[in-house]
């Protein structure tokens, strides 16, 4: 509950304050292209710019659209305990937990245990590889969680 709280009151804040520079860096484009195209004596300016304000955006919606993606993994995992079952006789996982993916979660089994996989968990493995075109997807992905979760806890922003 804590997380929602905290994510809607950082998206309010992110609105009100970047919405701003948005608006700002916008009027300034419009008056940066001819007068670059002054000073340069080009007409480069004209699509050179237009095109970063481009590339930068869809970039940025692209790794927006990757960032719901992994949040929408980590919420299919609350409700993963079926694919514990169904990849490992251990009881004690990381499927059903909260912030942390399908993917970490049989990561950490395939890190760790490797043996205690069943063969269907094997071939979830091969799938996810493939998909995410990776040769480690899963273990990758636990790997990832573990490094992150240790920044966490180094607690560089001084968060309370």
């Amino acid at each position: 509950m804590r997380e929602f709280f905290k994510g809607l009151i950082l998206m309010i804040s992110s609105l009100i304050v970047f919405s701003f520079v948005i608006v700002i860096g916008l009027i300034y484009t419009a008056f940066e292209i001819p007068i670059r195209c002054f000073i340069s004596g080009s007409v480069k300016p004209l699509y050179q710019i237009p095109w970063r304000t481009i590339d930068g955006i869809l970039a940025t919606l692209g790794n927006t659209m990757s960032d719901i993606a992994i949040r929408y993994d980590e919420l299919a995992n609350i409700h993963s305990e079926w694919i514990e079952d169904l990849s490992t006789p251990i009881d004690s996982t990381m499927f059903g937990k909260k912030n942390i993916t399908i993917s970490a979660a049989l990561g950490k089994i395939e890190y760790h245990q490797p043996d205690r996989l069943l063969k269907r968990a094997k071939k979830l493995i091969v799938v996810l590889n493939f998909v995410f075109n990776q040769t480690s997807h899963a273990k990758g992905s636990w790997l990832k969680w573990r490094e992150e979760q240790r920044i966490i806890k180094l607690n560089l922003h001084g968060n309370k």
